[in-house]
């Protein structure tokens, strides 16, 4: 009887396998869409990147070509797998396809250029790396400019394409190393481990040890800077007046919530409550990490945080009052409703229904006083 029983489970194990492996084939068959449509051609290439967000280190496109009928199963969009899945499949789409090609473009250049054109070079030096000359383009959401072969952008590609989703397990390998490799020259901000994104421990390694030659900086001025600034200006010594200002979270909104770049040239994104919200968390996360930087210095510090306003009457309130139109009456209780916090050396302070420049004003009496 035991023995049945051991049987069984057993039997009911490789069942379990056999269908979980039958449904992985089935969505890889439905990865292949666009393949067969376009079975006409001889080379397919998926084109995808890694790194249009980080606040450090390069971005890297991925150009891969497979062969016809190829069907490597778990490829998926890059950011779904596991660092370990990631990795096999990078020597398995290495090993199968017809060819790979790699483009890198620098923190540098994406400086010079920005992160969108940095994103199309790194995409046309893929292609050019490429073994064959591909027929057609399957690329993740963008039209390549510069480029003569013909294109299908298809928005989330890295999961509806089979060639695309090989080509951003590519790019995101090969990002990864090269992250890892850097977090031995830099180890003080932990690439190997976030990669460049804006985690707070990064954003707090930002603060106490300023930039390095990976970082884009056109990524940190409009925040960063100024942060780093107040936090590096405290002196126990000498007691110092720093005022910092931080534009954000104002239009365009240009960084998401993890310190990533935002397309800021489309215009419709400043209607977006989602993209408001994302650059609001990473300011929010900002500004917590620059005030522990602070105290961090010195627990007596005095520290206050205002807003120059409260909120301007936005897009995407004008569909909740039922109005395309403007309308004072709605906005003025919010542009009135300011920010307006004070850290007095460890102590209490009523603040409630001052202004902000009253505020200042009864701030610095008192630190006068207690001189």
């Amino acid at each position: 009887m035991e023995k049945e029983q051991k049987i069984t489970k057993a039997e009911l194990a490789r069942r379990k396998r056999e269908e979980k492996l039958a449904a992985e084939r089935e969505r890889i068959e439905a990865l292949c869409e666009f393949e067969k449509e376009y079975d006409y051609c001889r080379y397919i290439c998926g084109i995808d990147e890694a790194g249009r967000g980080p606040l450090a280190g390069p971005v890297v496109a991925g150009a891969v070509v497979l062969p016809k009928g190829c069907r490597i199963l778990y490829i998926n969009d890059s950011k779904k797998l596991s660092e370990k899945k990631r990795e096999e499949l990078f020597d398995v789409i290495s090993r199968e396809a017809v060819s790979v090609g790699i483009g890198i473009v620098s923190a540098q250049r994406i400086d010079e250029i920005n992160i969108l054109q940095a994103t199309y070079e790194a995409m046309r030096q893929a292609i050019q790396k490429l073994s064959v000359q591909p027929d057609i383009l399957l690329n993740d959401a963008v039209t390549i400019p510069g480029v003569e072969i013909a294109q299908v952008p298809i928005i989330k590609g890295d999961a509806k394409s089979l060639t695309i989703g090989a080509a951003s397990i590519m790019a995101k390998v090969t990002r990864d190393r090269m992250m890892a490799e850097y977090d031995k020259e830099y180890p003080q901000y932990g690439f190997a481990k976030h990669k460049g994104y804006g985690t707070k421990q990064h954003t707090q390694a930002l603060l106490e040890y300023g930039a390095c030659p990976i970082h884009r900086k056109t990524f940190l001025k409009n925040i960063l800077n100024t942060m780093q600034t107040c936090y590096k200006m405290v002196d126990k010594e000498n007691p110092t007046l720093t005022i910092g200002y931080v534009s954000c979270p104002h239009p365009p909104f240009v960084i998401n919530e993890e310190g990533g770049a935002v397309d800021y040239r489309n215009t419709s994104n400043w209607a977006d409550k989602s993209l408001y919200l994302n650059q609001l968390k990473y300011v929010n996360a900002c500004m917590e990490n620059a005030v522990d930087g602070i105290l961090q210095n010195d627990r007596n510090a005095i520290i206050i945080i205002q807003s120059d306003h409260g909120v301007r009457y936005p897009y995407h309130m004008m569909e909740c009052y039922g109005t395309p139109e403007y309308d004072a009456t709605i906005e003025t209780p919010y542009m009135q409703n300011i920010l307006n916090c004070v850290y007095y050396q460890g102590k209490e302070m009523d603040i409630e229904g001052k202004s902000g420049i009253n505020t200042l004003r009864i701030v610095l009496n008192l630190s006068l006083i207690h001189i």
